[in-house]
């Protein structure tokens, strides 16, 4: 039998996001995929930050362009559609899919242009309120491969044929860690995880302006990468709101489960998301969670088994929850029920079910 070619093509990425994650993830089960059908390879162009979730990755082709945005971006006008068109002509894939709209759409160009016969693929990875392709875009491609619930109905909102969107969630491993909650004798113990923006995507204010509400004993511990701007911008934010003393700048660690220790609650108070893979991570390892009702993602995810959802804006009902916690009326001290309450994202099948979803 033929083996299908599958080819991923990605734009730059930092090295530490949820699409990085994911992509591994993806990778990790190929690797031990047990179906001799398929050849996969990814195209990563522009390179990344921090290589350390592409280093395993054994078919791969990485054009490292400028860490310089700006000049990143005239190296993308100039050299991207080439590469793509030389990457394709190449490998001759089945299937070529991208999270990038420039990407796929160009892809999609070249096979028109020359005739060839891969189909073109979508794979968004967030909120097209926020990050929205160009109506010309969404009429380049064969397939959508929707990561949430929100973000399938936002596609068919802007037109796109509901039998061309598959919704695939992120592929998610059950955490090798059971973390506990913390003793009744300690602070009740909250973890942010994510890049450090007191506004725009990750909305830190939100949450801060949510603990300013709260009284007792309790503690926020700050896992992230941010510029050094962006660090002084939060903690003089912190210091105007007087809850500096319950703070703690973790940074960040390549493995976050295994340093938390113990943890109360994890939380995320972002505008938007996609499928926000800091919540799907926490839960996995058996730590509850409180998020924004955001667009899209956090609705697939948290339930009653494993936290709260709250308004996005809503300050009161955000320090409503946290006081709870902190009040130990929400404890969640069944870690097991917290991990398997989302067990329909754990799928050992995972790529199997990607590869379904292609053709």
């Amino acid at each position: 039998m033929k083996k299908k070619k599958v080819m991923i093509f990605l734009p730059y990425m930092p090295g530490y996001g949820g699409i990085e994650t994911v992509v591994k993830n993806l990778l990790e089960e190929y690797d031990h995929y047990q179906g001799n059908d398929c050849e996969l390879r990814v195209v990563c162009i522009g390179g990344y930050g921090d290589g350390n979730w592409i280093s395993n990755i054994k078919d791969k082709t990485v054009i490292q362009l400028s860490q310089n945005k700006n000049i990143r971006t005239v190296e993308y006008a100039t050299i991207f559609p080439g590469v793509l068109l030389y990457e394709v002509l190449k490998y001759k894939p089945d299937v070529v899919v991208s999270t990038s709209s420039k990407l796929w759409s160009t892809l999609y160009f070249w096979r028109n242009l020359f005739h060839l016969k891969y189909k073109v693929a979508s794979w968004r990875h967030s909120s097209l309120l926020y990050y929205p392709s160009s109506d010309l875009a969404l009429r380049m491609a064969d397939i959508f491969l929707s990561i949430s619930t929100g973000i399938g109905k936002q596609l068919q909102e802007k037109g796109v044929s509901k039998d061309k969107i598959r919704v695939i969630y992120n592929p998610v491993k059950e955490g090798k860690y059971s973390i506990p909650r913390t003793s009744k004798s300690d602070p009740v113990k909250f973890v942010f995880v994510g890049r450090l923006m007191l506004g725009g995507q990750k909305n830190m204010k939100e949450m801060l302006d949510g603990f300013s509400q709260v009284h007792g004993n309790w503690s926020l511990d700050i896992y992230g990468k941010g510029t050094t701007e962006q660090k002084l911008e939060l903690q003089n934010y912190i210091n105007k709101l007087g809850i500096q003393d319950h703070i703690n700048f973790a940074g960040f660690k390549k493995d976050l489960w295994g340093t938390v220790g113990s943890a109360d609650a994890v939380i995320m108070t972002s505008v938007f998301e996609g499928l926000p893979m800091a919540l799907l991570e926490a839960v996995s390892n058996g730590v509850p969670v409180i998020s924004s009702d955001c667009a899209t993602g956090p609705d697939d995810i948290v339930n009653s088994s494993n936290g709260y959802l709250y308004q996005p804006g809503n300050i009161k009902e955000l320090g409503e929850i946290l006081q709870n916690f902190i009040d130990r009326k929400d404890t969640f001290e069944d870690v097991n029920s917290v991990k398997h309450s989302i067990d329909k994202f754990y799928s050992e099948n995972y790529f199997s079910e990607f590869l379904k979803s292609l053709y």
